[in-house]
């Protein structure tokens, strides 16, 4: 089939797809009174996974409450998107960059006079510093402009440092303009809280006292987690509390352990069929090498001296998601990181890269950073990306992350880890959760003997639990298709699917109906 007639295919299956979309929920959904409170639908990413989830949680909370539905677009020329919407019975839809992206912003010469003679950390600190009318914008800035110029840091007030910051002082005025229309918002469902758009909708919709419903999407299931419930100084997208995590303890402890233990395995041995396209540095095509492979000599045991090591982050992804940092972002860590590790020559050190460094930043350029520390230090070594980190296991007494994921993977191993960011298994009694680069020093001088005991160890794994399975919830709608870049799909295949799912699908029998029935009804932090 031409490209033509593959797109007349596609645009057909399409519009079958939008009139049974239409067709179901007119006849499932309530009819919204002309004064109802307003439910806000993000519909700022292109990708079916994305939108097509959040319409669905969005449907699921208006059944529950009968709100009105509203879409916040970036533009008008996502047709695709729009016309889904409308299908979902959205009522309205505005399009925030098509307005704010049009001007500069009045105010922009006078930030730009101010950060224009700063440089370095300087600047760094002044641009997570700023405000507009009120309401911070600095880190969505500073986050959508490393994206944007996939570079790890700031370190100069250039041009395009300059637009972002335009984008995000208007886009705060617009979202706050589009929000005045209407006088009771009663939440927001959103799949990002980091950059300017999806940043100002969380925080203009916050300010207005609207639930922030944050929607994680897998393989065939979602989280939802009340974002907004969260104390603000430890806000993160997916957070796992304490009162979580005891209760578990204190009920199935048992089971929930070795469910935990199970998961992490999978995850390390490339078998989690929840994010099939994400093993990543557990990709079980790579080889498992010995701690003196991994250093090139033989000398290297752990007999010897303790080998510690640095898990980096993939640096310019959304760096400032996190709301507490002892740094201002990922790169300026991870060079303080290995400055302290030169200090320690009585350790072995590993680095770690992210294995999707190169999806965001030159890793080429990373990579000479870490080479400047590592040649002519026989004891610092930069692990190659052809290596398992399951290397790792059985070859390092403590790993250092700001944030990542691998910080639970190994605490469930009984290795101890340093954190310097809040991340979404902060302060749960397994990690050293550290505040500010004195402490940090502190805690790597005595990491290798900070094993955590049985207790905290299991207390990792009822963690990985919730995280990897509790809080998840499968649904019969969302999209067969996982919302990664290098993963191409079918989208009259896709298309195809999801009408035949509507067709099939029975309401009261959706595991995720169900669930954010009772969450709205007891208020919970996630489903």
């Amino acid at each position: 089939m031409d490209v033509r007639g593959r797109m007349t295919e596609e645009y057909a299956v399409f519009e079958k797809f939008l009139a049974a979309a239409a067709w179901y929920w007119r006849r499932v959904s309530p009819t919204p009174a002309p004064d109802a409170p307003v439910i806000l639908v993000d519909l700022m990413v292109g990708h079916p996974q994305y939108y097509v989830t959040n319409l669905i949680v969005a449907k699921y909370l208006q059944r529950v409450s009968g709100a009105r539905l509203v879409g916040i677009t970036d533009t008008m020329k996502q047709e695709k998107i729009v016309l889904a919407a409308k299908a979902f019975g959205v009522e309205t839809i505005h399009a925030v960059n098509d307005t704010a992206a049009s001007a500069l912003a009045p105010d922009l010469p006078a930030h730009a006079a101010r950060l224009r003679p700063l440089e370095g950390a300087a600047l760094r600190r002044a641009l997570l510093d700023l405000t507009c009318d009120g309401l911070p914008i600095g880190d969505l800035v500073y986050d959508t402009y490393l994206r944007a110029r996939k570079c790890p840091t700031v370190t100069a007030c250039d041009k395009e440092l300059l637009l972002e910051l335009s984008l995000g002082l208007n886009t705060v005025r617009c979202m706050r303009d589009i929000l005045g229309r209407y006088p009771r918002i009663e939440a927001a469902v959103v799949g990002h809280i980091c950059y300017v758009l999806f940043g100002t909708l969380c925080r203009v919709a916050d300010e207005r006292g609207a639930d922030i419903h944050f929607v994680a999407k897998m393989k065939f299931a979602v989280s939802i987690q009340r974002y907004s419930a969260v104390p603000k100084a430890e806000r993160f997208p997916i957070r796992i509390s304490r009162e979580q995590v005891d209760a578990v303890w204190h009920g199935d402890r048992d089971r929930a352990v070795r469910r935990g233990h199970a998961l992490i395995e999978n995850r390390m041995t490339g078998t989690n069929s929840r994010q099939s396209g994400m093993m990543g540095g557990f990709d079980p095509g790579k080889p498992v090498v010995s701690v003196p492979a991994l250093f090139g000599r033989p000398d290297v045991s752990r007999r010897d001296r303790p080998v510690l090591c640095i898990m980096a982050s993939s640096l310019a992804d959304a760096p400032h998601t996190n709301v507490r940092n002892i740094y201002d972002d990922q790169l300026v860590w991870l060079e303080e990181t290995l400055k302290i590790a030169r200090d320690f020559p009585g350790f072995d050190w590993v680095i770690k890269l992210h294995p999707y460094t190169g999806m965001y930043v030159d890793r080429r350029h990373i990579e000479a950073l870490v080479t400047r520390y590592t040649e002519g230090t026989p004891n610092m070594r930069l692990m190659p990306e052809t290596v398992n980190t399951r290397s790792l296991i059985d070859a390092i007494d403590g790993l250092i992350t700001p944030w990542g994921t691998s910080g639970l993977e190994f605490a469930t191993l009984g290795i101890p880890v340093i954190t310097t960011g809040n991340t979404y298994y902060s302060e749960l009694g397994f990690t050293i959760d550290v505040r500010s680069p004195e402490e940090y020093r502190a805690a790597i001088a005595t990491l290798p003997d900070r094993r955590p005991n049985a207790e905290a160890v299991a207390r990792a794994a009822i963690t990985a639990w919730l995280f990897f399975e509790a809080i998840l919830c499968d649904c019969p709608l969302l999209p067969d298709v996982e919302m990664l870049p290098w993963l191409d799909y079918d989208e009259i295949a896709l298309w195809r699917d999801m009408t035949e799912r509507l067709a099939a699908h029975s309401l009261k029998d959706d595991p995720l109906f169900r669930r954010i029935e009772r969450y709205q009804a007891g208020a919970a932090l996630s489903i």
